[in-house]
């Protein structure tokens, strides 16, 4: 009887681990950021890349992120600014859509 209960034990906490779990996953990834003050990292976009600001948002730690649109070449870049007021380059690219409110998707 004890082995039963042990067997039970172990068999419903291998199911509850197996296929109770989430399919969110945390991920500890490292990388390293290219920062700058936010006036200097901003500029750099807009002069030097011919990005503008499209839009902005306050994450949940507090972080500004802001998304950089060059509709002409279609690159883009995201960038984030702490409370310190450094900015960085989250991630960037090309070829984009833009989405306008009642337009179906743009290429950029």
């Amino acid at each position: 009887m004890k082995y039963l209960v042990i067997s039970f034990f172990i068999f419903f906490t291998f199911c509850h681990c197996t296929f109770g779990q989430s399919p969110i996953q945390k991920r500890m990834i490292t990388k390293t950021y290219h920062c700058a003050p936010h006036e200097f990292l901003t500029n750099d976009l807009i002069i030097n890349h011919g990005e503008g600001r499209q839009g902005w948002g306050v994450s949940n730690n507090n972080q500004v992120v802001e998304f950089f649109i060059n509709k002409e070449k279609g690159t883009w870049t995201i960038i984030f600014t702490g409370t310190d007021g450094i900015s960085c380059g989250l991630i960037g690219g090309r070829q984009g859509f833009t989405l306008e409110e009642g337009i179906a998707e743009k290429q950029l």
